[in-house]
C-alpha cells in the first residue's frame, strides 16, 4: 500500500503544479491587460489597447495546454488508484490517455471555464477600448481636459503648467468669492 500511496502523491504533485500554473496565467493575463489599458488611457495611444489582445490570446493558448496536461495526469491518477500494490511501477507516462478527446489541447482550449474567462476578458477589453479611445485615436470629448474646460486654470499664477485636478480643487477652495 505504501508504493501506491507514494505514486499517487507524485501524480497529485504534478496535478497541483498544473492547477497553479492555470491560476498564475489567469492572474498575469488580467494584470497585463489592465496595465496596457492604463498606458493606453494615459498616453491616448490606441495601439496599446490593440497590443493587449496579443498577450491575452497567448495566455489562453498556454492555459489550454496546461489544462490538457492536468487532465492527462488526472486520468493517470484514476488508473493508478485502481491498480493493485504489486502492479505499481511509478510510471508517469500519459501517452495512452492522449487518445481521449477530452484530453486534447484543442478540447481544453475551448473548455467551458477557459472560454468563459477569456471571452469575457476579451469582451471587456473591447468595451473598455471603445470607452477610452474613439475611432480616430483620440479620447472622447467627455474624457478630454483642456484650458477652456477649466475656469480656475486661467486664474492660476503659472498659466503654462497643467496642474492636476486635485490641486485645482484645493486652489479653488482657498480663493475668496
Amino acid at each position: 500500500m505504501e508504493n501506491k500511496q507514494k505514486h499517487l502523491e507524485f501524480i497529485q504533485g504534478v496535478i497541483n503544479r498544473m492547477a497553479g500554473n492555470l491560476f498564475f496565467l489567469k492572474g498575469w493575463a488580467v494584470t497585463l491587460m489592465a496595465g496596457l489599458f492604463a498606458l493606453s488611457a494615459k498616453d491616448s495611444n490606441p495601439k496599446y489597447a490593440f497590443i493587449a489582445y496579443f498577450p491575452v490570446i497567448i495566455f489562453w493558448i498556454l492555459d489550454g495546454y496546461f489544462l490538457s496536461q492536468e487532465r492527462l495526469f488526472r486520468d493517470l491518477y484514476n488508473d493508478v488508484s485502481k491498480l493493485k500494490e504489486k502492479d505499481i511501477n511509478f510510471s508517469m507516462n500519459t501517452e495512452k490517455y492522449k487518445a481521449s478527446s477530452k484530453n486534447t489541447w484543442i478540447s481544453s482550449l475551448f473548455s467551458k471555464t477557459l472560454l468563459l474567462f477569456y471571452l469575457s476578458l476579451i469582451l471587456s477589453m473591447t468595451l473598455i477600448k471603445f470607452l477610452i479611445v474613439d475611432n480616430n485615436g483620440k479620447k472622447p470629448a467627455y474624457y478630454q481636459h483642456n484650458e477652456a474646460s477649466c475656469k480656475v486654470h486661467k486664474n492660476l499664477p503659472f498659466k503654462g503648467i497643467n496642474f492636476s485636478r486635485h490641486y485645482k480643487r484645493n486652489y479653488r477652495s482657498k480663493q475668496k468669492y
